[in-house]
């Protein structure tokens, strides 16, 4: 087998004369496969599939029945080929008329839907395109373990997913959430070789008091520092000694936010010494919201999310022990409220977008981030890289905590542009609270719309912001889209 790449074979021509160029050099070839870089796989033998394909005497024929996946993988003859290729024109829309033309006369080696083909006919290509469309009937992390059981290195496929798609969305599609068990006794192992380094950002006159039962269990294993506004240090260094904890007091800028008292005050933190190395940031503080009591719930959520006792916590340590490709951790949305569900990047999207660009980060923001609810997180070192060695100054961290904390919304950006994967964990009661809440939102929402669950979020994509979702709102949303498509035909 050769593999044929470049530039010069983006026609017809160009592919001919390649496979020329190969014949001189090893002899005469019976077919030419035309594939791109659109899949994961083999996650299933070749052979049998060329077997088959060559007994139907098919002189082109296709991988996959969708037309959507058509030209991801085309076997073509070679007394065939060499009569296409005079035929000109781009390499793409030559492909397509071929792909067009097998599937009429049913060449087609799985002419079942993708996700079937995938799932139950033993297909040997897993589409990329899988793990981004709207979700559907396919075990994605299934077909993960599948793939990697027929031979890809183990994380390869999580490696390449985290560059290549927006962490909420990747989070989704492959159920990165881990409900992790409480109660009982545990003591941390003393096998592993973890440095745990804690960062606690304390915001002007915000009391300590509630997360000391969470520093307390992270004391034996780690070594805890706290940024502390000026004029607050004595107090929360009192606090501290009250509860018999010891602590390092870092003085900050009051106006600084827990992202630039982190990356500028605690810089040498940030450096990894071994893939081991862990960093806890925890925030006191303002949180978002309206409603004080949701916000109570939010900061609650979080802490027992992460830290809800020693047996909890050392599941989540063993997340990344268990996993190296594993780079962040954090509590999930906040379920109930009505004030994160949908808020997307509220309205920080233009920002987050120059500031990836100035990361040089990649991956597709998404609509929405996939960030701490109340600044509580976790995260391999070696997963910042890319956000440790940006040269923020303190003028630009004050203007990222003005605007809403962009930089922390762009942490598992970060993560997955360095190959890392992001994970949000929960304890078994927060779970049961966000499933119960979510199963009977989802099913009020359902109820007014026809259709699958795909076919409900193409609509409500299309239609755009519905408002306050009264008549007129939804009217004018209507006809703002009617325009657009206008605008669009015209074009």
């Amino acid at each position: 087998m050769t593999i044929l790449a470049g530039e010069e074979i983006a026609s017809p021509q160009g592919l001919c004369r390649a496979v020329e160029g190969e014949e001189a050099r090893w002899g005469p070839v019976d077919e030419v496969i035309v594939t791109d870089d659109s899949w994961f796989g083999p996650a299933a033998p070749l052979a049998p599939v060329f077997e088959r394909m060559t007994a139907q005497r098919h002189s082109t024929w296709t991988m996959m029945g969708s037309s959507a996946y058509s030209t991801m993988w085309i076997g073509i003859e070679r007394v065939f080929f060499a009569e296409w290729a005079r035929c000109g024109g781009e390499l793409g829309a030559a492909l397509e008329r071929i792909a067009s033309e097998a599937q009429t006369a049913g060449a087609v080696a799985f002419p079942q839907p993708v996700d079937e083909a995938v799932a139950h006919g033993g297909a040997p290509l897993v589409p990329i395109a899988l793990f981004i469309d709207p979700p559907g009937t396919l075990d994605l992390p299934h077909v993960v373990r599948t793939i990697e059981n027929a031979g890809l290195r183990a994380g390869t496929v999580a490696q390449h997913l985290a560059r290549h798609i927006d962490p909420r969305t990747l989070n989704a599609r492959l159920a990165l959430m881990s409900v992790l068990p409480v109660g009982g006794t545990s003591e941390y192992p003393t096998d592993r070789t973890m440095d745990v380094r804690v960062v606690v950002h304390v915001e002007p006159g915000h009391a300590v008091e509630g997360i000391i039962p969470a520093l307390r269990l992270l004391a034996p294993l780690s070594r805890l520092v706290a940024t502390v506004a000026d004029e607050d240090v004595r107090r929360v260094q009192r606090a501290f000694e009250s509860h018999a904890l010891t602590v390092e007091i870092r003085p900050v800028d009051p106006r600084e936010g827990q992202m630039g008292a982190l990356l500028r005050g605690c810089s040498e933190l940030l450096r990894a010494d071994s893939l081991d190395d862990l960093l806890v940031a925890i925030r006191v503080g303002t949180v978002r919201g309206s409603v004080p009591r949701v916000k109570q719930y939010r900061i609650r959520h979080s802490q027992t999310a992460v830290f809800a006792d020693a047996v909890h916590l050392n599941a989540v340590l063993d997340l990344f022990h268990g996993d190296p490709h594993l780079g962040f951790v954090l509590p999930p949305v906040i379920a109930i409220g009505g004030e994160d569900l949908g808020s997307g990047w509220r309205g920080r999207v233009e920002r987050a977008a120059a500031l990836r660009r100035s990361l040089g980060v990649e991956v597709p923001l998404g609509d929405s981030p996939l960030e701490p609810p109340a600044g509580i997180w976790i995260a391999r070192v070696a997963a910042l890289g890319t956000l440790r060695r940006y040269p923020l100054t303190a003028a630009d961290h004050r203007r990222d905590t003005v605007e809403g904390g962009v930089l922390e919304a762009l942490i598992a950006h970060v993560v997955g542009a360095n190959g890392f994967s992001s994970r949000t964990v929960i304890d078994p009661r927060g779970a049961a609270i966000s499933h119960a809440d979510l199963e009977y939102t989802l099913d009020q929402l359902a109820a007014a719309i026809r259709g699958t669950p795909t076919q409900q979020i193409q609509l409500l994509t299309r239609m755009g912001d519905l408002g306050d979702g009264s008549v007129k709102a939804t009217l004018r949303a209507a006809w703002r889209r009617a325009r657009a498509n206008r605008r669009a035909n015209r074009a």
